[in-house]
């Protein structure tokens, strides 16, 4: 059965973050997407040192948020593959005391700053484009950023969007 991407409400913009954890090499990627499907914004970003793929997604989310922050994008759908992150994120703590707690923290600063933000969990075949963009991160020296399709993910956006 396949896994659809589900388009976030009129008016939201959803969030795919996603990190390669089959190669040694860590790759973050993310995608800012509207209801529409049409691809707004993405990065990819190479990561050396992480700890597990935990880390690397918790990173991700940051990464993305860190962008939608500063280029003031607004009413925020952010999704997750990472069931153990998205938990995280969503529990009411002072503070994070786990290994990764400072990155959890910084996270949740973020998500703060913004007036409406969900963070959600969606399976990693519903999640393909962001994947394919952290996949291509662990080939790369520096980040990347996207503000259209990059040609690498017009198949894998049209097949999202031909799914809807």
């Amino acid at each position: 059965m396949e896994v659809k991407w589900p388009a976030p409400p009129v008016g939201f913009l959803k969030i795919d973050g996603a990190f390669n954890h089959v190669t040694r090499k860590g790759g973050v990627g993310f995608v800012i997407r509207d209801d529409r499907g049409v691809m707004l914004a993405g990065r990819a970003c190479p990561l050396r040192g992480l700890l597990s793929p935990e880390h690397g997604e918790v990173l991700a989310c940051k990464k993305a948020m860190e962008f939608v922050v500063y280029h003031f994008f607004s009413r925020i759908i952010l999704e997750t593959d990472a069931l153990a992150v998205q938990m995280l994120l969503a529990a009411t703590v002072d503070s994070n005391t786990t290994v990764l707690g400072w990155i959890y923290d910084d996270l949740i600063l973020l998500l703060g700053l913004e007036t409406f933000v969900k963070v959600t969990h969606v399976g990693r075949l519903g999640n393909n484009v962001a994947h394919q963009l952290a996949a291509h991160a662990c080939s790369l020296q520096q980040d990347c950023f996207y503000f259209s399709t990059p040609s690498f993910l017009l198949a894998a956006i049209v097949a999202k969007l031909c799914s809807m």
